[in-house]
C-alpha cells in the first residue's frame, strides 16, 4: 500500500502488487550457487511462467541494472541488494498503516496481511 491509499477511516486499495523475488529464485535455497544462475533462470521461467512473461518485457532494464553494489551479476529478474536484505520485513504482519508524508496523519488498524 502506498501512503496515498490511506484514508481518513480506512484505505483504498489500488490493485497495486509488490513481487518479492529473491536471488536464484527458486532454487535461492541452493547455496552452491554464485552469481547469475541460467539454471536457476530456466527452473522460474517453467514453474511461474505468467511471471516471467510479465517481467521479460523489462529485461532490458533490469539487466542494466548497476552491478557494483554487490560486486557480481544476479539474475536479471532478482531484487537488488539492497531490497534483499530487508526482505524478512515482507513476511510481518502490520496492523497499524499510516503516510509519512501528509498534512495531517491518519491511522487505520487492519487485520488483513498487507504491505
Amino acid at each position: 500500500m502506498r501512503g496515498r491509499d490511506i484514508k481518513r477511516y480506512g484505505y483504498d486499495w489500488a490493485g497495486l502488487w509488490l513481487v518479492y523475488i529473491p536471488w536464484h529464485f527458486p532454487l535461492h535455497k541452493d547455496s552452491t550457487i554464485q552469481g547469475a544462475s541460467e539454471k536457476a533462470e530456466q527452473a522460474f521461467k517453467e514453474q511461474y511462467p505468467a511471471i516471467y512473461q510479465h517481467l521479460l518485457q523489462y529485461k532490458k532494464q533490469l539487466s542494466a541494472r548497476n552491478k557494483a553494489e554487490t560486486g557480481i551479476r544476479y539474475e536479471w529478474y532478482a531484487m537488488q541488494r539492497w531490497g534483499a536484505n530487508y526482505s524478512e520485513d515482507l513476511t510481518v504482519p502490520r496492523q497499524l498503516l499510516y503516510a509519512d508524508f501528509v498534512k495531517y496523519h491518519y491511522f487505520i488498524y487492519i487485520c488483513k496481511n498487507l504491505f
